[in-house]
């Protein structure tokens, strides 16, 4: 592990990651095939899908019309929050963040985002994993949450009151 260590700092810093990458997978395959197996690699797929460049991404979408320009809170909390779910809360904030009016709405957008099917956060994926309970078992209370937050969310807003 030290030597590989090593190795993977001096090919990183000659710019040469995916031959440290190659090398790491091929050790881990030789020397420790069962630790290989036990990696979560659709896991880490999504983990590394969340760092995107969603904000290009976004000037695609805007200019291809995907992303209205809105300026209305309620608006923004809601499209905010259905992004969330499509593609994570993270990658959700960065795609709208340089096409919408308010920060305050986007924020609570995102966050109510978060809550409902698993895709809305990666922390939702990751309780998954870890609690070894169903997604059925999840959806069951976390769309039940969401709806109850987006009402009082949607409310407030049109009140004046938040964001």
């Amino acid at each position: 592990s030290l030597t590989l260590l090593i190795v993977n700092v001096v090919l990183a810093e000659l710019n040469l990651q995916v031959y440290a990458l190659l090398i790491t997978v091929a050790c881990m395959a030789s020397f420790a095939w069962s630790s290989f197996k036990a990696v979560d690699f659709p896991f880490i797929a999504v983990f590394a899908l969340l760092f995107a460049d969603f904000g290009e991404l976004s000037l695609l979408a805007v200019n291809f019309g995907f992303i209205p320009n809105l300026t209305g809170k309620p608006e923004i909390i809601a499209l905010s929050a259905l992004l969330s779910q499509a593609i994570s809360n993270v990658p959700a904030t960065i795609t709208l963040m340089r096409h919408i009016s308010s920060w305050e709405a986007l924020a609570v957008g995102v966050n109510l985002g978060g809550v409902g099917f698993i895709t809305g956060s990666m922390a939702n994926i990751i309780a998954l994993r870890f609690a070894k309970f169903s997604m059925k078992e999840f959806h069951k209370y976390s769309l039940l949450y969401a709806a109850v937050l987006a009402t009082i969310f949607y409310l407030l807003s049109l009140a004046n009151i938040y964001p």
